[in-house]
């Protein structure tokens, strides 16, 4: 296992549950902030992921209090784009001034034109940050951009099932 590096997602939906899992094969030990039905499945059973490989089962840290983690290196954040505003009270415990935030979703976000010259820097996003919250607790300067592209599906509390194998070569 790879522990040096303190890792949490948020989220434990589809494609939070898929980037968990996918950090545990790796070899770390992703912790997992999720809540509802999905903390008792993850816990007694693992996280089971069905994929084209024949997947497989994650045992992981998972818990619904993210403020027993602390601050964390890397937060992966998991919700949707329209979840983050009232996803902010689980987030702010595990971030500290070294921590990196990743947040996979898509659209615009909330820190897109954090840092930026022009008439739009540092403008919050109405649509995604109507009065800039969130702009202001997770600036950009923390962010790492991603974009995600992934066929799963959540089939049950704990297990979700990917629907593709990665490609190689152009699209």
């Amino acid at each position: 296992m790879t522990d040096s590096l303190s890792v949490t997602v948020v989220g434990a939906g589809a494609i939070g549950s898929a980037v968990s899992f996918s950090l545990a094969h790796a070899g770390f030990a992703p912790k997992l902030v999720a809540r509802g039905e999905a903390v008792a499945a993850i816990r007694r059973d693992g996280l089971r992921v069905d994929k084209w490989d024949g997947g497989g089962t994650a045992r992981l840290e998972v818990t619904d209090n993210a403020a027993e983690l602390g601050p964390q290196d890397l937060v992966i954040g998991t919700m949707k784009a329209q979840d983050w505003p009232a996803g902010l009270a689980t987030l702010t415990p595990l971030i500290g001034p070294q921590t990196s935030l990743l947040p996979p979703i898509n659209g615009i976000p909330w820190w897109y034109f954090d840092g930026q010259d022009g008439p739009l820097g540092g403008q919050p996003i109405a649509a995604v940050d109507p009065d800039g919250t969130l702009l202001a607790a997770l600036p950009a300067r923390s962010v790492i951009g991603s974009v995600v592209y992934m066929g799963v599906a959540r089939v049950a509390p704990g297990v979700i099932r990917m629907t593709f194998a990665p490609r190689s070569g152009p699209n």
